[in-house]
């Protein structure tokens, strides 16, 4: 089996999961163009492709039909992708077993698989169902609207793997100016600038036109749109105003500057040899190479995580945090940066034992 990559339209890719016969699997095809339909990013849908395609290649190796699959065999699935083959029941393993994939990499296939059967079983194809009706938390936030939702009950996978919650993972003030002074070009160096005081997700980033740049009121306007060339997807549909700096404004001229001007595109971020949109590849071997030359490890989702850790340390709000973000749910801010790190805890108890000696 494989995962093929197919050009539906000049900014549009799909993908399909080739079965041994070299044809399409149906019911993946059927859940895939759903999600085209349903305007899913394409890193979403390519993450899926390849999430079934190891299902389907669990259940051929274990010839099980995906239309009456059991819950033992989805927890027998989880094993196989813990270890690349299935542990029997009667085995006790005493030592730790070797983990072929982390905790987090087995949750998101989970995921996939959730949305897969709950596809299925809303257009009648199984009544394989691997999810449940919880209520959700008291002690969850509640937003302005939760009056209208909060008997309506939310869904949980039945299998799941416990994972560590790790805080996200940043990069220092000193890093970032190491990380800057490696760059080679105007264009790296705005684009880390950029991503490190905006928190931008790099697919945003490479969707930037130059009419997305308010130079005269230093904002950036970030717009979905579905008919990038270079394939990036904002993940959220609604748009987000985010104020930057005199000094990344500076850089973005600066950057223009050094263009052909006749060679212009609408895009912000560019092939300087080609002048055609930058794609996502072209930033991975980037942020590799600023890895070498640094001797650090870096990718540029750290630099979203390092502005917003910046500003919650600064004071904000958790709504502000969540808007300049662009996150759907204020939820998921809180969920992701309200991590106290030990030199946090220190120094609240030293603030705890000044107050406690002040009493006394």
């Amino acid at each position: 089996m494989k995962v093929q990559k197919a050009q539906i339209s000049p900014h549009e890719v799909t993908w399909y999961v080739l079965g041994n016969d070299h044809l399409p699997i149906k019911p993946i095809s059927g859940f895939i163009r759903y999600l085209n339909n349903t305007d899913k990013s394409p890193c979403t849908i390519r993450g899926y492709a390849y999430s079934l395609k190891l299902f389907w290649e669990y259940l051929a190796d274990k010839n099980i039909d995906w239309v009456t699959i059991s819950l033992d065999n989805l927890a027998a699935f989880v094993g196989w992708l813990r270890t690349d083959q299935e542990i029997p029941a009667k085995i006790i393993n005493i030592t730790e077993p070797f983990s072929a994939r982390k905790p987090a990499t087995i949750n998101v296939i989970l995921g996939c698989l959730s949305s897969f059967y709950r596809y299925h079983n809303q257009v009648g194809n199984t009544e394989v169902t691997i999810t449940e009706s919880v209520n959700l938390a008291n002690n969850r936030y509640k937003s302005l609207l939760h009056h209208i939702y909060k008997h309506k009950p939310a869904q949980r996978r039945i299998i799941s793997v416990k994972q560590i919650k790790q805080p996200p993972k940043t990069i220092t003030d000193d890093q970032f100016t190491a990380l800057s002074l490696a760059c080679t070009n105007y264009r790296d160096k705005f684009l880390v600038w950029l991503l490190y005081e905006t928190g931008l997700r790099i697919g945003q980033a490479l969707a930037l036109r130059h009419e997305d740049v308010i130079c005269w009121d230093n904002e950036i306007q970030v717009t979905y749109r579905t008919n990038n060339l270079n394939g990036v997807r904002n993940k959220t549909l609604r748009p987000n105003t985010i104020q930057v700096s005199n000094e990344v404004m500076r850089l973005y001229g600066e950057y223009v500057s050094t263009l052909e001007q006749a060679k212009l595109t609408e895009y912000v971020f560019i092939n300087l040899a080609t002048y055609e949109p930058m794609q996502y590849a072209t930033v991975k071997r980037l942020f590799e190479n600023l890895s070498k030359k640094c001797d650090f490890y870096v990718r540029p989702h750290m630099l979203r995580h390092s502005h917003a850790s910046g500003l919650l340390k600064s004071g904000w709000e958790m709504a502000l945090i969540q808007k300049r973000l662009g996150h759907a749910s204020i939820q998921t801010t809180i969920d992701t940066y309200t991590h106290i790190d030990t030199q946090q805890m220190k120094k609240a108890f030293k603030q705890f034992l000044s107050n406690k000696e002040k009493c006394e």
